[in-house]
């Protein structure tokens, strides 16, 4: 096997969002962007990625290579970047993963290319091979000096996902190709969101409720990551309703993603009566304890799905992940890696993202754009 495999430690200097060269620190680079450019779309349904093109591929220059693993989430904190690094190159992304194929949830475009195991092994000598990573000069913002917010925003550090207008381009060019399989999920729940937002006095509300299901592994070990959910549930209706009365709405709908299979009943049990809670026309089981997808004992809890279910899983994943970024509201009461491209999509079309405190008095919240500032 011959390839160059990419340093994370010895890189030239590149600046934080786009990936092209400069002296300027990331915050310099980005205030000086905020200037000179209109760095967030024009509200669209579905935002288009004619009006914020990614730059033409060279077919004639080297590939960049990347695998995955894990869950999605952790996957396309990795893969995004890395399509974005390769694209700032004028080079074409080649995508491997192993269990449930690229291909099986996007379409190739001419950026992005899903690949076989044999195509990863056999790379050519010019070849970028990123493994499982982010790619050289994405900035390590966990190093940064950010104000503490005390809400679930401090744990969101790579901050180049809300700030990179060429960022927001690559998801909307991973939305438009969605597969057939994965729009199978997608598209019965974006309609119900396009009609409700269609009906005069209405709002549509998103929430991602990362709950856990009793993992080991990292997510045991990080005890900050468990919740009371109960509690949660109460807070975040609290602020919905806040919301609603806001926009002098009479109508809402709630589109809940989650792993726990209990939270979509938990809010058709509790929100207004004049709320619907948004029910997808494909809904696949969890599994009793863990993730089907995630940490090191993911193998042994999925080991008794066969390929098609495993391709189904991920395909509800994915539709999920761009479904949280299509309400008037994005509401994030704890972190997950899960939610990284709802709040850039959701902050692109200049809608509010709430993030959850909590306190003495219970899970309070708090819009993004009064916490999202930098310090260096």
């Amino acid at each position: 096997m011959m390839f160059q495999c990419i340093s994370l430690i010895e890189t030239t200097h590149e600046n934080a969002l786009e990936g092209k060269p400069t002296t300027k620190s990331a915050l310099e680079y980005q205030e000086e962007k905020s200037e000179s450019n209109d760095n967030t779309l024009q509200y669209h349904d579905i935002p288009s990625s004619e009006s914020i093109p990614l730059d033409p591929i060279n077919e004639k220059l080297p590939g960049v290579y990347t695998n995955g693993c894990c869950g999605i989430g952790h996957r396309l904190t990795r893969v995004v970047p890395t399509i974005l690094y390769a694209n700032n190159a004028s080079k074409k992304a080649y995508i491997f993963w192993g269990d449930v194929s690229w291909s099986t949830l996007f379409h190739d475009t001419p950026y992005v290319q899903s690949i076989g195991s044999d195509e990863f092994r056999n790379t050519g000598k010019n070849d970028t091979v990123i493994y499982n990573h982010v790619p050289p000069n994405w900035p390590n913002f966990a190093k940064v000096n950010f104000p503490i917010t005390n809400t679930t925003y401090d744990k969101y550090v790579e901050r180049p996902w809300f700030h990179s207008r060429s960022l927001i381009s690559v998801l909307v060019s991973m939305q438009e190709s969605l597969s057939p399989l994965a729009l199978s999920y997608f598209d019965p729940i974006h309609d119900q969101l396009r009609g409700a937002k269609k009906e005069s006095g209405a709002v549509t509300m998103c929430v991602h409720v990362r709950q856990g299901n009793n993992e080991v592994g990292d997510w045991e070990e990080k005890v900050w990551r468990h919740v009371s959910v109960d509690e949660l549930l109460d807070g975040t209706r609290a602020s919905m309703e806040a919301f609603v009365r806001s926009r002098k709405a009479h109508k809402s709908l709630v589109f809940v993603a989650s792993d726990n299979a209990d939270v979509r009943p938990w809010f058709e049990a509790n929100v207004p009566n004049n709320w619907n809670v948004l029910k997808p026309e494909k809904v696949l089981p969890r599994p009793e304890n863990g993730v089907w997808f995630g940490d090191s004992r993911a193998n042994e809890v999925r080991g008794s799905l066969n390929q098609t279910m495993q391709n189904e899983i991920l395909a509800e994943t994915i539709a999920e992940v761009f479904a949280l970024g299509e309400c008037d509201a994005l509401w994030i009461p704890n972190f997950s890696t899960f939610t990284y491209p709802a709040i850039a999509l959701t902050k692109a079309k200049e809608n509010p993202v709430f993030f959850a405190s909590v306190g003495d008095e219970g899970y309070q919240f708090h819009e993004m754009n009064s916490l999202d500032t930098f310090q260096t």
